[in-house]
């Protein structure tokens, strides 16, 4: 009877270890989770026609040809052709899209021909591809000051923090210098999103530039500004209360800044603004989190505005 008990102790063991083996080899490996890859926003060259500058490079990048198509380029050396051609909208001047790319994700919030918001992902590298539960124009615009058309929304910011946290914030037209903002989450990858009542609105609705999440607490938006110090706002309860940040210019540079998004890697946060009189990027750096900033000269970068 011992013999047996034994035996089937060792073949409970070994059940165990194959079904946590499995498990293990199963997850993601979002232990190096990062932003992903980072472009410029509102930067343009002396054409006026807009600078698409990397500030971060996780190792991955895509690029939107002329007629839409969405292509998209991994560290690994793998690429992907998004399965839809993103539209041009508003009279056919423009698209709207944003893409949030790493190894881990691929998501791409975007209008269809039908004017019909889209949001999509990616866990495979491009591979296929995930329809996210839609959000409804109602929704959208459900906080602001007056109800805007869903055709003319101008701009959308996305990201993952991990494996299931993600956030999104669209923007509105511009109305006389003001533009009205909407945040949303997701808990389960980007299958369903939800609307975060915030004070986004009431703090400062003005042009955003830039949008970026640490973890699924910690947020940061940017607005553009032409005689304010550099506006950058945070939030440490996901989004649902704002502060602006205390970040005073170097008083060798103009005022009109265009804050970007913020990024961390390995801890170390990076907040990139362009000022637009000085055609030059200067960082702000962050060692504790994101809490206070500190600005970097030796981090100064000349931006040509030459195509």
């Amino acid at each position: 009877m011992k013999g047996i008990c034994f035996i089937k102790r060792v073949f409970s063991l070994l059940i165990i270890t194959t079904l946590l083996f499995t498990l293990c080899a199963c997850k993601k490996d979002t232990g190096n989770w990062d932003s992903g890859s980072i472009y410029t926003y509102d930067v343009y060259n002396s054409d006026g026609v807009p600078s698409n500058i990397m500030l971060y490079n996780s190792g991955c990048s895509y690029d939107l040809a002329g007629d839409g198509t969405l292509t998209f380029s991994y560290k690994n050396g793998k690429s992907a052709t998004f399965p839809v051609k993103i539209p041009k909208l508003y009279t056919e001047q423009r698209n709207f899209y944003f893409v949030y790319i790493s190894v881990h994700k691929t998501s791409v919030a975007y209008f269809d021909e039908h004017n019909k918001l889209k949001i999509t992902y990616s866990e495979d590298m491009g591979k296929t591809w995930v329809d996210a539960q839609s959000i409804s124009p109602q929704q959208l615009t459900e906080d602001f000051p007056a109800k805007v058309n869903i055709n003319l929304f101008s701009l959308a910011w996305m990201g993952f923090t991990s494996e299931y946290d993600g956030w999104i914030i669209f923007g509105s037209e511009v109305r006389l210098g003001s533009q009205w903002h909407a945040l949303y989450t997701t808990k389960d990858g980007g299958k369903t999103w939800e609307y975060v009542k915030s004070n986004m609105n009431e703090v400062w609705s003005r042009v955003m530039t830039g949008a970026n999440f640490l973890d699924k607490n910690i947020g940061f938006i940017c607005f553009r500004t032409d005689n304010h110090p550099i506006t950058v706002f945070g939030t440490t309860d996901g989004g649902k209360t704002w502060a602006m940040m205390p970040l005073d210019m170097p008083s060798k540079y103009s005022l009109r800044s265009y804050p970007q998004s913020p990024y961390f890697v390995n801890g170390k946060g990076y907040l990139p603004i362009y000022l637009y009189s000085d055609d030059t990027l200067i960082y702000f750096i962050s060692n504790d989190g994101g809490k206070t900033w500190e600005y970097d000269p030796t981090m100064d970068k000349n931006i040509s505005k030459s195509p």
